[in-house]
């Protein structure tokens, strides 16, 4: 199963996420997105086969994926709503970054 580019736009450039296409080639494509979540900025370069999530300002931290999503359920940061999952081609998650939260009771 191919994990196309519509998805991955759909994904890293939703409301939720807030995410943009970055470097443009001249004729208007690009395989990367960034956004920010908690102050922390990331950037994914796309690929349908395998793809790379680099982490903060100097993406001194990459990790492989083969796809993504915006899901509520397992694994799952404390009080986190949404999150985006990365998974490896066997649909292990290798990566979560919660992007909302339930608000705190008193």
């Amino acid at each position: 199963m191919k994990w196309d580019f519509e998805e991955a736009k759909n994904i890293f450039t939703n409301q939720q996420v807030n995410g943009e296409v970055i470097n443009l080639d001249k004729y208007g494509f690009s395989r990367e997105f960034s956004f920010t979540v908690n102050n922390i900025y990331y950037e994914v370069v796309w690929f349908n086969n395998q793809s790379t999530l680099k982490i903060g300002d100097e993406s001194q931290c990459h990790v492989m994926f083969f796809s993504a999503e915006l899901s509520n359920t397992y694994p799952s940061h404390h009080n986190s709503k949404i999150k985006i999952q990365f998974r490896n081609e066997k649909g292990d998650c290798v990566a979560v970054i919660p992007i909302e939260f339930y608000e705190e009771k008193p």
